[in-house]
């Protein structure tokens, strides 16, 4: 009987990831997402940046496969008092991919604080969701002269085995990754799901 409930959860999701791959989807339409944005260079791969506003530097990070169109809807209010920095993590978005690239929460800490530092003089406010806030703490850990504050949204702090397993493999096929990346960000279904289910504490 204990199983009962995490087999109706399942039951539940499974339908609604079907019944949303039956339903089509509106394209994204990256167009504003380029404007003014530039491929910043880092010996690791060059990273996806762009600044809109003005004022006190914010820098706002998406989370695990996400990218910083993640923003696209808090950008216009913050953008009236603050600059507004999107970044994509190597790896992420529109940013370089390598195959064999270090994207622990530490390596992308120190890029992060390399590429910011030419660009936002004085400490900058980390925005960050998801897996996004585990490079945002260790960059405030390792670098606190660049961090003023942390805003972390749904953290991600603990990665498990299961995780590190899914990313090594995620890491050996990465064209396999980023079609199922795709298809999971599309579907409505599992919009919803992870939704729902980040209304409940564990």
């Amino acid at each position: 009987m204990r199983a009962l409930p995490w087999l109706l959860a399942a039951g539940l999701g499974a339908a609604a990831g079907l019944a949303s791959l039956r339903r089509r989807t509106a394209a994204l339409d990256v167009r504003d997402h380029l404007v003014g944005a530039r491929l910043l260079d880092h010996a690791d791969g060059r990273l996806y940046h762009r600044v809109v506003g003005g004022g006190p530097d914010v820098v706002m990070l998406p989370g695990f496969g996400g990218n910083s169109f993640t923003w696209h809807d808090v950008t216009p209010p913050l953008a009236t008092r603050y600059r507004v920095h999107w970044l994509d993590l190597l790896g992420h978005g529109f940013s370089d991919k390598p195959r064999l690239g270090d994207y622990t929460a530490q390596a992308q800490a120190r890029r992060i604080g390399d590429v910011l530092t030419p660009l936002a003089p004085g400490r900058v406010a980390v925005v960050a969701s998801s897996a996004g806030a585990q490079p945002a703490v260790a960059l405030a850990a390792h670098r606190p002269e660049l961090v003023a504050g942390l805003v972390l949204i749904d953290p991600f702090l603990q990665p498990g085995r299961g995780l590190e397993a899914a990313l090594r493999a995620a890491s050996r096929v990465p064209r396999a990754t980023a079609v199922v990346m795709r298809a999971l960000w599309h579907m409505p279904g599992f919009a919803w799901l992870g939704a729902s289910l980040g209304r409940h504490r564990p």
